[in-house]
């Protein structure tokens, strides 16, 4: 049974993340690799497509305007740093800033990147390594031992690699992934990191792994035919020590569903969707808790004729649909800093959503959101999140964002 249907006893921290991974990545698939019928349309989403509504307006931007906030860039990247970054940033036990670009840097396939608090930005690692041409795609997490994990990925899409990085810029390549498209991590209470894949496992269908520190990967779970599968995003782990994630194929309408995962690799679906109504896509990206961990937050997308993104809530078994973005490429949703109001990035703009509000605009960027960019908050509460272009070298910003 689901914790968020039984017990809201525990209030532990959960964060999650999205994968980014490119808006060209789904030209460069075969069609034989696509043997989920059901995952092809999500994983257009999931893998970074940038096709836009043809409507004019979304129910977000259609909201109650309230205040926009204080944008200021603090910083601007240029060819040395590393360009266009794609996944957001990490706040590290540092103090400092982390996340990865996925051009330009001393190989031209991106870099990690570092920026102080003050703006400062240096290049922490450059990509390719070897002459292999790799770039770093998804979000990074940091360790337990302190290092950065994270996923970098082939030219050719066939391979994905997580690697560690240390923060004074040691490099180690610690699993190889073909054709499964492993996603961004989750660094879970007993030190262990977490995620899933899209393909892959037992089925062929997507899996729920563990991996130590040094590499050591253990599948928990592989997914199958009897429930949603084409598991979306890094997983997020419950007060109750179980996993949760969506997955945008199977199920008993074939768009999916939302599901469970214990630690011992008992798979519960929680709810299937069904393609129809107010919320017709697909699961895409992580899911994040409420304040109050009752609730699980997230999106799913419909690449139809509507072509909206539609943030909904879960709980016991109901999903509640909270407002829409007529973009595709619309970022992951992330709790802010008053335990109330998630918040996403869209093209040029952020967006708020709470229960019986209805969407928001709340802050309009210094140049375009890829659409996977996750948006973090620092103990002051201010918004922090990255643009692909802008700047004073258009090679893409950090933004600061107060006052929303």
């Amino acid at each position: 049974m689901s914790i968020l249907a039984t017990d809201t006893s525990h209030r532990n921290a959960g964060y999650a993340t999205r994968p980014s991974n490119g808006e060209t990545r789904m030209n460069t698939f075969r069609s034989h690799r696509l043997s989920n019928g059901a995952a092809l349309v999500a994983l257009a989403f999931f893998l970074g497509t940038a096709a836009g509504s043809a409507a004019a307006d979304s129910r977000a931007a259609q909201g109650t305007p309230g205040h926009l906030g204080k944008v200021t860039t603090l910083a601007s990247l240029t060819h040395d740093t590393g360009e266009a970054p794609k996944a957001g940033l990490i706040l590290a036990n540092d103090g400092n800033f982390y996340g990865v670009t996925t051009s330009g840097g001393a190989g031209g396939n991106g870099t990690v990147i570092r920026v102080t608090p003050s703006g400062a930005t240096t290049a922490l690692y450059s990509f390719p390594r070897g002459g292999r041409r790799y770039t770093p795609l998804d979000p990074l997490v940091q360790g337990s031992d302190g290092a950065l994990y994270g996923v970098e990925t082939s030219r050719d899409f066939n391979t994905s690699v997580i690697f560690r990085l240390t923060l004074d810029g040691q490099f180690s390549e610690l699993q190889s992934f073909d054709d499964t498209f492993p996603s961004s991590l989750t660094l879970g209470r007993d030190g262990h990191l977490y995620g899933t894949t899209v393909f892959g496992g037992a089925h062929g269908v997507g899996e729920l792994f563990r991996m130590s520190n040094t590499g050591g990967l253990k599948v928990i779970a592989s997914l199958d035919s009897s429930t949603p599968n084409a598991a979306q995003g890094a997983p997020l782990e419950g007060d109750d020590g179980n996993f949760y994630f969506g997955a945008a194929g199977g199920g008993s309408h074939g768009f999916g569903g939302l599901l469970q995962v214990s630690p011992d690799g008992t798979v519960t679906t929680l709810y299937e969707f069904t393609g129809t109504g107010p919320i017709s896509g697909r699961p895409t990206g992580p899911l994040a808790y409420d304040a109050a961990h009752e609730y699980l937050w997230g999106e799913t997308v419909d690449t139809g004729e509507a072509s909206e993104v539609v943030v909904f809530r879960y709980k016991a078994g109901a999903v509640e649909d909270i407002g829409s973005l007529s973009y595709l490429n619309a970022g992951p949703v992330a709790l802010g800093p008053d335990g109330v109001h998630f918040y996403v990035n869209s093209r040029t703009n952020v967006y708020s959503f709470a229960p019986g509000e209805g969407g928001r605009k709340v802050a309009v960027l210094p140049g375009k959101a890829d659409g996977n960019e996750r948006l973090i908050f620092n103990p002051a509460g201010s918004m922090f999140g990255t643009t692909i272009d802008g700047g004073t070298d258009d090679g893409g910003t950090i933004f600061k964002v107060k006052g929303f």
